[in-house]
């Protein structure tokens, strides 16, 4: 049965363990490992899980790096400043929603924060030290449950997300109609790092990108507050898709996706015009197009299509490895290393004979198969045979005629030229 590595049992149940690589530790608080618990005894089950599990970390680990290592971009085209805007939007509402769902970390802190200012005050007040004075009646910890999932935040709580929904309206306001678009860049270049790029004050488009997203940024800003007055308002969905923009993994709404298709379609080729190109670079047999072209449309199943070429990632080699080797694919470990490599023999066409891309991002992956030694059984006569030789009956070591043996290997080299 196919495993996936990093599971283990635990007792009745399957969990499965992720080495988190060395260079990004750091991002995790310095942890080198987590476990995450399957939830199954069935180890068929654990093993699907455990390889859509291990997948979604590979892919949470390129993401890490991009934005550890974010690409410098010299031009801002209005399909990035698209993408980087609805980023922000993403980000603002999932955030307000985090606040309201009591999970937002920063929220927490600060109500801690407010709960310790007051305890303070308290004890002053009690030995003297200031005066009494009315006071505004804050809720004790106790009294604000994290989230109790009917009930919603307090209404105290509401109050507090509404005033700082307010504040930060205000303040975009004030700085856009006194034209400080500087007061957004930051901000600009926190969506943009996000999603693996670096934007500076000589990003030529800048001025541009920061009208276009400063709109964005105080629509997004509206749509919490009309939330506060109880509006419903859906935060868009995380959504990986690739876009022309690099090899980066992008989770943004579907709003930009549009935008992204339009631009790929325009400046990039799919892996099927590779696929074209490749069969006519050379001639190849009718068995060898037609297991590339299953392999092929094996990695669009897997991985969306089409796959335009300049945005496949070294992430979604890893999801299609994986993928491959999931029990539900019914295909031998052969079939599924052949699948990958074919799929990699497109792109590293692409490399080094078109030079499309400027390195193959699958260089290197692989599905290594266990190497197995199989033996042929000895047969009695051959076992009769070899035992009856004087070596084995008087420990007898048998004597060698090298001039005959010397007659023979001569004999051999003019007879046989390749013995």
């Amino acid at each position: 049965m196919a495993t996936v590595e990093g599971l283990h049992l635990r007792g009745s149940r399957y969990s499965l363990l992720v080495l988190i690589p060395k260079d990004l530790q750091a991002s995790y608080g310095g942890k080198t490992r987590v476990v995450r618990a399957l939830g199954t005894s069935d180890k068929a089950e654990a093993v699907r899980k455990g390889l859509r599990l291990k997948a979604e970390w590979l892919e949470e680990f390129e993401a890490k790096r991009k934005a550890l290592n974010p690409q410098t971009l010299e031009r801002l085209t209005p399909e990035l400043v698209q993408l980087i805007s609805a980023e922000a939007r993403r980000g603002i509402l999932q955030r307000d929603q985090a606040m309201r769902d009591g999970h937002d970390g920063a929220f927490k802190a600060l109500r801690v924060g407010i709960h310790k200012a007051e305890e303070r005050r308290q004890a002053l007040l009690r030995q003297g030290f200031i005066p009494p004075r009315p006071h505004p009646s804050w809720p004790k910890p106790e009294e604000l449950p994290d989230l109790v999932p009917l009930g919603g935040i307090s209404e105290w709580e509401a109050d507090v997300v509404s005033d700082i929904n307010t504040y930060r309206l205000e303040e975009a306001r004030k700085n856009l109609a006194r034209g400080n678009l500087l007061y957004f860049l930051p901000l600009l270049q926190w969506d943009a790092e996000a999603i693996g790029f670096t934007v500076s004050a000589a990003t030529e488009g800048l001025e541009e990108a920061l009208r276009s997203y400063s709109n964005a940024y105080i629509q997004a800003l509206q749509d919490t507050t009309l939330r506060d007055v109880g509006e419903v308002i859906t935060t868009p969905p995380v959504k990986a898709i690739t876009g022309r923009t690099g090899s980066h993994i992008h989770r943004v709404s579907p709003e930009a996706t549009t935008a992204v298709d339009e631009q790929s379609t325009v400046n990039g080729q799919a892996l099927h015009d590779i696929y074209a190109q490749w069969l006519k670079a050379s001639q190849k047999t009718k068995d060898t197009a037609q297991a590339c072209l299953r392999a092929l449309t094996g990695a669009e199943e897997c991985l969306g299509s089409p796959l335009h070429i300049q945005q496949i990632t070294r992430a979604q080699g890893n999801t299609f490895k994986a993928w491959l080797q999931a029990p539900e694919r019914g295909i031998s470990l052969k079939t599924a290393k052949d699948r990958l490599m074919y799929v990699n023999t497109l792109l590293r066409f692409a490399c080094v004979e078109l030079e499309i891309i400027p390195k193959n991002p699958w260089q290197g992956l692989a599905i290594e198969i266990p190497k197995t030694v199989t033996r042929k059984p000895w047969k009695d006569d051959e076992l009769h045979k070899l035992f009856s030789q004087p070596l084995f009956q008087a420990y007898e070591i048998p004597a060698v005629d090298f001039h005959a043996e010397l007659t023979r290997h001569f004999h051999l080299k003019l007879t046989h030229p390749l013995a």
